[in-house]
């Protein structure tokens, strides 16, 4: 028989409704919303050490199993096409450098790529009611300049064309 089960969470006072034939069988966690970065948001980094955190509402597993989860990027809006994965344990956020995001990503994109959230439990899982997009300016894709000096009088300084040849 089908029932609808109204869980509420006290602390932030949203209420989350979900609907299980049976609490006996294990449900994925209910569904939840992201809250930071906002939706658009672009991003200008000064170095790469600096960061950019993710968060999310927690979600209830009906079951009151705990909830595990994990960061989606991907290039399309469905997290379909993902570009990476990066699991929080049970915190609802997680805090990412430029550099591990880098290194991730291979290099941080010109065109908008969009983030959301895994929520699952041992056996199931939960994705978020929508995804946001994010951006970076061009000063945080830019790499840093490569300096070669040879001798008193010369130097070499490219930002954008040293393709590894030998110089």
């Amino acid at each position: 028989k089908q029932g609808t089960v109204v869980l509420e969470i006290k602390k932030s006072g949203i209420y989350q409704v979900g609907t299980w034939e049976s609490l006996n069988e294990n449900w994925p966690p209910a569904s939840f919303s992201l809250l930071a970065p906002e939706d658009g948001k672009i991003f200008s980094w000064e170095q790469e050490s600096e960061s950019l955190r993710f968060s999310w509402q927690s979600a209830v597993d009906p079951n009151k199993d705990e909830v595990y989860y994990s960061v989606i990027l991907a290039s399309d809006s469905a997290l379909r096409n993902s570009l990476g994965k990066l699991s929080s344990g049970k915190q609802n956020y997680l805090t990412v450098t430029g550099t591990s995001l880098k290194a991730l990503l291979g290099e941080i994109p010109a065109h908008p790529i969009f983030w959301g959230v895994e929520a699952s439990d041992q056996e199931r899982s939960t994705m978020p009611l929508r995804s946001f997009s994010i951006s970076f300016d061009e000063k945080s894709r830019s790499a840093p300049p490569v300096l070669v000096e040879y001798g008193d009088n010369w130097l070499f300084n490219d930002r954008d064309n040293l393709d590894g040849q030998a110089w």
